[in-house]
């Protein structure tokens, strides 16, 4: 189950190095170094954004397995370091941040390619003169601009350069308004140029003026972006936009020639009603496609949350599902192991304590690591779920956290662990800290990623799911299928995407959740996605002992 919570807090601020085979290029590849500087003010320690945004840049380039990157604050520039870069790449988010003049002057002579995002390129135009500026960038930088229109709490509607247009296709901007705390949700702020020789590969429009300006430009391998495209960042946003760009930036080909395709089955354990669970089945049995099916070892209910009294059950203890896993297995269901238990045994954490609700790796609660957490605890935990599924004789082809959460610790554990994941990660900086709202981001990926900031290689979830008995929760975030079904749309024009989303079988115990599926899978063979099987594209055998990077440590099965 993934958590409310997190799927708004990925959008609010959506947003090491490991020596892990799978970000190491092949013999076939040479190594492109990309610098990535960063704002990390020395009077402003608390302050971890714009190394959160360098960590999502690290991210997005782990899908390109020849390029090395070096997250670098800005503050630390070297005079002449950057011509040690194949790539250079800056990302202001800390307005006026102190920058050491030689940084300006290198990059004034580089003549490799250079991406610049947000703020502080006024500060690039005054050192080099507008002329020479232009001369490099193809543009002149006018002013920053936010709100066309205020948003005035409880009226929803704001102006401000909401649209994106990319690839004839309209992306946009989060634009939500929290009537709880009568906040707006969204990155308005944008940068204004005059476009003079540039070439605009993406426009900016004002949804309340129709006004345009220039997003994304390029001129003899400058690239400019107009603001911070991990900020607020959601599954039809101008994040996949600059995801794209990356391809243009580093001079690199698309990795596929096929787009790819995942859904997944969410949440079934020993407690699932198999009725809705074969209901499901019978839809995938019909369009002949590999699946996924997310499944967690062992169900724990300590307070008697679903039936009154307490439970604990596995799957070894229930024949009867494990014969629909079998079955679902025959039609090309493949399995995700989704922690053990998806709660924390005895203790309430923080919804009902009954596995699928509570988080595991995480404290849902204090919304920080677990207070007695260490690399013992959770490996025990993690070879605990796999031999109860193994005792049920079944094998899994990747790890999926439960709730896409979990502590920098677990996420470096699950890297050493197992070969692939799916998921959605919480970053948080080395020297941050987990707990504190301003020193995390949350980031999804439109394409895998071999190796991300903790180590990971994972498998793309990119549209959510739909959500249809919770639409009257007070949540500022609910996907619909007309979302999933734009999500689909603008992912078709961004190489190596793919389509990737989950699904809870209650929902097929509707007409709205049977139609709904039905749609977004004809969707995704509208536009030439292909579902995959994991295990292929893994080329292993992940719960072979011999294919784990740690030795499984002694465990008692409870």
């Amino acid at each position: 189950m993934v958590s409310k919570a997190l799927g708004v807090l990925f959008l609010i601020f959506a947003f090491v190095t490991s020596t892990m085979v799978f970000g190491t290029p092949s013999i076939s590849q040479q190594a492109l170094s990309v610098c990535v500087y960063y704002d990390a003010p020395v009077d402003r320690p608390n302050y971890q954004l714009g190394h959160i945004y360098a960590v999502m840049m690290r991210n997005l380039l782990g899908h390109f397995q020849e390029v090395q990157p070096k997250l670098i604050p800005i503050r630390e520039y070297q005079s002449r370091s950057l011509f040690g870069c194949d790539r250079v790449a800056y990302f202001g988010s800390y307005y006026d941040s102190p920058t050491p003049e030689s940084f300006y002057n290198d990059l004034s002579l580089y003549k490799r390619p250079v991406l610049w995002s947000g703020y502080n390129i006024w500060n690039l135009q005054t050192f080099m003169g507008p002329s020479a500026f232009s001369r490099k960038t193809g543009f002149e930088f006018l002013r920053l601009f936010q709100y066309s229109k205020k948003p005035n709490p409880p009226v929803t509607e704001a102006g401000f350069y909401k649209y994106f247009d990319y690839k004839g296709q309209r992306f946009h901007k989060l634009d939500q308004i929290d009537h709880r705390f009568r906040k707006h949700h969204s990155h308005v702020e944008i940068g204004l140029i005059k476009k003079e020789l540039a070439e605009v590969l993406s426009w900016a429009e004002d949804n309340h003026t129709g006004l345009r300006t220039p997003y994304i430009t390029a001129y003899n391998d400058f690239f400019y972006v107009a603001d911070i495209p991990f900020s607020y960042i959601h599954e039809s946003d101008r994040y996949l936009i600059f995801s794209d760009l990356l391809f243009d930036f580093l001079k690199l080909p698309p990795r596929h020639s096929v787009k790819k395709a995942l859904v997944r089955i969410e949440d079934i354990h020993p407690s699932t009603d198999l009725r809705l669970l074969y209901l499901t089945l019978s839809k995938f049995k019909k369009y002949h496609i590999p699946f996924l099916i997310s499944v967690i070892p062992k169900f724990v209910d300590p307070f008697g949350y679903l039936t009154g009294v307490p439970q604990s059950k596995t799957l070894k203890q229930n024949p009867p599902l494990v014969k629909a896993l079998r079955y679902a297995e025959n039609l090309g269901g493949e399995f995700v192991l989704h922690g053990f238990t998806h709660q924390l045994d005895q203790q309430l954490n923080c919804e009902t304590g009954a596995s699928g609700s509570d988080h595991e790796f995480w404290d849902g609660c204090l919304r920080r690591p677990l207070a007695f957490e260490s690399e013992t605890w959770v490996l025990e935990r993690i070879y605990k779920a796999i031999d109860h599924l193994h005792d049920a004789g079944l094998e899994y082809v990747a790890w999926l956290p439960p709730h896409y959460e979990a502590s920098p610790l677990a996420y470096k554990m699950f890297a050493k662990v197992f070969p692939a994941t799916i998921q959605r990660v919480r970053y948080t900086p080395d020297g941050a800290d987990p707990g504190n709202p301003a020193h995390w981001g949350g980031q999804f990926f439109p394409y895998e990623i071999y190796q991300d900031y903790y180590g990971q290689r994972i498998w793309p979830e990119n549209l959510g799911n739909v959500r249809i008995s919770d639409k009257k929760e007070r949540d500022i975030h609910v996907r619909s299928t007309e979302d999933i079904l734009e999500s689909i749309r603008l992912n078709s024009v961004i190489r190596d995407s793919w389509a990737s989303f989950f699904w809870h079988s209650q929902i097929v115990d509707t007409e709205e959740g049977l139609a709904s599926l039905d749609r977004i899978l004809k969707e995704i063979h509208k536009y030439g996605y292909q579902f995959v099987s994991l295990s292929e594209l893994n080329q292993i055998s992940p719960t072979n002992p011999s294919h784990h990077l740690l030795p499984p440590p002694p465990t008692k099965k409870p």
